[in-house]
């Protein structure tokens, strides 16, 4: 009977080692698995602040390109503006410049 129950310890003091055996394999093989996840988040986080930074500059540029339209477009209608001034100025003079070549051949005429 003490054979037998030394067996039996033996049997469980086996069965035991083996699990043991696993659950230590199993923890290594969750550890491994949480740093993994861990170095994911922690790089995620710095994408995830880059692209902020990046949206943020991107942002700042629309505002740029917006404002030097706004100028352009002011400095369109004031360019129109002169060059509408300087038509009619040019018509102005023209019609002086024929006027003053009628005159002269008339005094040519006479």
């Amino acid at each position: 009977a003490i054979r037998q129950s030394n067996q039996m310890l033996r049997e469980r003091c086996e069965e035991l080692l083996h699990f043991q055996a696993s659950q230590r394999e199993e923890k290594e093989f969750l550890m491994c698995k949480f740093q993994e996840a861990r170095k994911l988040v922690e790089r995620l986080s710095l994408e995830k602040l880059d692209l902020k930074r990046q949206k943020e500059q991107a942002l700042r540029e629309v505002e740029h390109l917006k404002r030097c339209q706004q100028q352009m477009a002011e400095d369109k209608a004031s360019v129109k503006a002169q060059v509408t001034s300087l038509l009619g100025e040019l018509q102005e003079s023209q019609s002086r410049l024929e006027a003053a070549t009628k005159e002269c051949q008339a005094l040519e005429g006479r």
